[in-house]
């Protein structure tokens, strides 16, 4: 299995959702990442899929704001 980093915006408060996963595939990221953002009680949509491990450099805790 690969290392992805998945990055999701959760629905209810606009936060983003980082994670590090193992999956088989692209594919396989999305939906673990899907699950793990509901299961958290969010629930959310994935944005972005990063092969391997990346850390945020930046690190503030951004809030989406319309």
């Amino acid at each position: 299995m690969k290392k992805y980093t998945v990055v999701g915006l959760y629905n209810d408060n606009h936060q983003v959702w980082v994670d590090f996963l193992k999956a088989e595939n692209v594919e396989s990221a999305v939906r673990k990442g899907h699950a793990r953002m509901t299961l958290s009680g969010g629930g959310g949509a994935v944005l972005a899929v990063f092969e391997g491990e990346h850390k945020d450099l930046y690190g503030e805790d951004e809030l989406y704001e319309e």
